[in-house]
């Protein structure tokens, strides 16, 4: 069966989430291509995961830092199953 789009985007990530759907919403034909998961790179392993360690270990730094300012919180440690689940 032969088919015909006014767009084809390639890429799942947000750029392309983004234009196929605004092409769809302004009533193109769009082919959406995506070989892995939908949202790209950054979604999976990339932008969202790290900024949660990068978080994990600024507030392991400022909890480290407490007595500085008279809170005294005791060793501090990282569980990194629960950090990697989050």
């Amino acid at each position: 069966m032969r088919r015909e789009y006014d767009l084809a985007v390639i890429g799942g990530g947000a750029a392309g989430l983004t234009s196929a759907g605004m092409a769809a919403h302004l009533g193109a034909r769009t082919l959406f291509v995506e070989a892995r998961r939908f949202g790209g790179e950054c979604t999976w392993s990339g932008c969202i995961p790290s900024k949660a360690l990068v978080r994990a270990a600024r507030l392991l730094h400022d909890v480290r830092r407490g007595a500085e300012y008279g809170i005294l919180a005791g060793e501090a440690r990282v569980d990194a199953a629960r950090l990697w689940q989050r």
